[in-house]
């Protein structure tokens, strides 16, 4: 008889063999791993919506210095000399025709002392023998002015005289003509001698002599009247080219005068109201033809920004782009960062003597070309420990443009953008 195998082993047996030999697995979750797991996704989805949500400005680095809107006035030396008198100093107003600053170029020579001294002298003699000269020529003019008109009537009263006398003389010509025509048939009766008629001829003749001695009078008189009127009119002009001639030779000699005082001393004055902005010389320098002496800043100027901007990065720049400017003589890590916008962009690119003229300096060769970017300021100053540092013209800088502003996610999956743009196309 079979006996089975439920009834040939015990049941412990049965269930000792049932169990592996390593034991029973056993899940053991300790409460840190649940909390470091959580952590972890707390820190993906930071960082999936820090990729979403977060944004990045692409700037694009440059340099700059400030400058007035309507122009710096520079004033430059106009010849060799000293700094005689200085009257202004860094930041002072002034008022237009202001004096600003004297500069000296006398020159002494041993056997004549002051040269430009000497020169003045005899320009200013020479001057006044001149206007001695004008106003005697002015004298003369009108003498003979008078004397002409006089001279006229006075003709005029000849002439008037002349026409009676040939009106009385013509009435005793043929008074006489007329006594001879009644007397010569006389002569063939006797009644009268030849001798009477020949002397009454004679007085005939004598009065045609008369007539025609006063009819070369008058036409005289008529010639010399006209003469007088000729030159009564051209007196004007005569005396108006000798005017002008003396007139100018007086300013012929008053420029060299003013050339000669310039030369040896030239007091300059402010061209406009306005602020000193720089001063660069002391009293007693010497300064050459064309060196500059100081700048002013026009009293309705406001400064502004210009930098120079890459080819590469022009197309992202318009007018409201926003710039953060770093000044160097107020270091960013105290005074912070100074804000600003685009105002203007050039249209074409400045050429390398373009570049050469804003900058003073020769632009790299790998740049590539630039754009004059001016920017508006938000304001005109620099907070220093709590006090407002007004900003000089020419104040060197260091500025980010804040070209491009995008989410993360945008710039990580940018190149599948530019592929799907490409596929798009060539579709």
């Amino acid at each position: 008889m079979l006996v089975s195998e439920q009834g040939l082993f015990r049941q412990e047996t049965r269930q000792s063999r049932n169990r592996a030999w390593l034991g029973e697995i056993v899940m053991i979750s300790p409460p840190s791993r649940w909390l470091w797991g959580a952590f972890a996704g707390l820190i993906a989805l930071c960082f999936v919506l820090f990729l979403l949500f977060g944004q990045y400005t692409r700037r694009e680095r440059v340099v700059g210095q400030v400058v007035p809107s309507s122009g710096l006035l520079n004033v430059a030396a106009v010849s060799t000399g000293a700094v005689a008198r200085l009257y202004v100093r860094d930041g002072q107003v002034v008022r237009r025709g202001d004096p600003l600053l004297e500069v000296s170029s006398e020159r002494n020579s041993t056997d004549l002392g002051d040269v430009h001294a000497l020169i003045g002298k005899k320009l200013a003699d020479k001057r006044g023998r001149l206007e001695a000269d004008f106003r005697t020529q002015q004298v003369a003019a009108r003498q003979q002015t008078q004397a002409l008109q006089e001279k006229i009537e006075l003709l005029y009263g000849q002439l008037q005289q002349a026409e009676l006398q040939i009106v009385i003389q013509r009435q005793q010509v043929e008074s006489a003509q007329n006594l001879l025509d009644r007397i010569q048939p006389l002569e063939k009766d006797r009644y009268i001698s030849i001798f009477e008629i020949e002397r009454q001829q004679s007085a005939v003749r004598d009065a045609h002599l008369q007539y025609n001695g006063l009819v070369r009078l008058r036409l005289d008189l008529r010639q010399q009247l006209a003469d007088a009127k000729e030159q009564l009119s051209k007196l004007p002009l005569d005396a108006a080219v000798q005017h002008n001639q003396i007139a100018r030779e007086i300013s012929d000699v008053a420029e060299s005068l003013a050339q000669n005082e310039m030369e040896r001393a030239v007091l300059f004055r402010a061209q406009a109201d306005g602020v000193v902005s720089t001063v660069l010389i002391k009293t007693g320098q010497m300064v050459s033809a064309g060196q500059p002496m100081l700048s002013l800043l026009p009293a309705d100027a406001t400064l502004q920004a210009q930098i120079l901007v890459p080819g590469r990065a022009i197309g992202f720049i318009s007018p409201g782009t926003p710039v953060m400017l770093r000044y160097a003589a107020f270091p960013y890590q105290k005074f912070g960062q100074q804000r600003g916008r685009v105002m203007e962009i050039s249209r074409s690119a400045l050429s390398p003597a373009e570049v050469t003229t804003l900058t003073g300096q020769v632009p790299p060769e790998n740049e590539g070309p630039l754009y004059r970017v001016q920017v508006a300021l938000d304001r005109q100053y620099v907070l220093v420990f709590g006090k407002q540092e007004p900003i000089k013209p020419g104040a060197a800088f260091e500025a980010d443009v804040l070209i491009e502003r995008r989410r993360l996610v945008e710039w990580l999956f940018e190149p599948l953008y530019g592929i799907r743009e490409r596929l798009k196309e060539a579709g």
